[in-house]
């Protein structure tokens, strides 16, 4: 299963979320979606990230409503008594994600691709170098 999935189906089945969010405050999962994506690209390559403390900002809107966001991600309207359910909610699943195994796997490969680079540099320089693909039949000129 791809990570995308994986966050997507995991927060909309989250209790937490399911229970104490109202149909007014739709945008919190796919806000949070779209956050947990980000987050993932930046800790693969090798940034801190978001924090609860200092990027979730709530903004006063009508009624007993905030505008939330987390970073750059738009997580819509949330009730005031809500916003410490986002925020535990952003919390967990930034801790869980970093344990998954195909997290882990994401981050190793992120990490491995610079060297893999500089070795098909070598070879592409090599190749370009003898003017030909070494075989390894008995009738290569090379």
């Amino acid at each position: 299963m791809n990570l995308h999935r994986k966050i997507e189906e995991g927060l909309s089945s989250d209790l937490r979320l399911l229970t104490n969010l109202t149909a007014e405050e739709n945008g919190v999962v796919p806000g949070l979606v779209s956050a947990l994506m980000d987050q993932l690209e930046q800790w693969t390559n090798g940034q801190p990230g978001l924090n609860v403390k200092d990027n979730l900002v709530s903004e006063p809107a009508e009624d007993n409503f905030v505008r939330m966001t987390y970073g750059t991600s738009f997580l819509g309207k949330v009730r005031k008594g809500h916003v410490k359910v986002v925020s535990d909610a952003i919390s967990d699943w930034t801790t869980r994600i970093k344990e998954w195994e195909e997290y882990r796997n994401l981050e190793r490969t992120v990490r491995d691709l610079p060297r893999v680079e500089q070795k098909l540099r070598e070879e592409i320089a090599v190749i370009v170098l003898r003017r030909g693909v070494l075989g390894r039949c008995k009738y290569c000129p090379l």
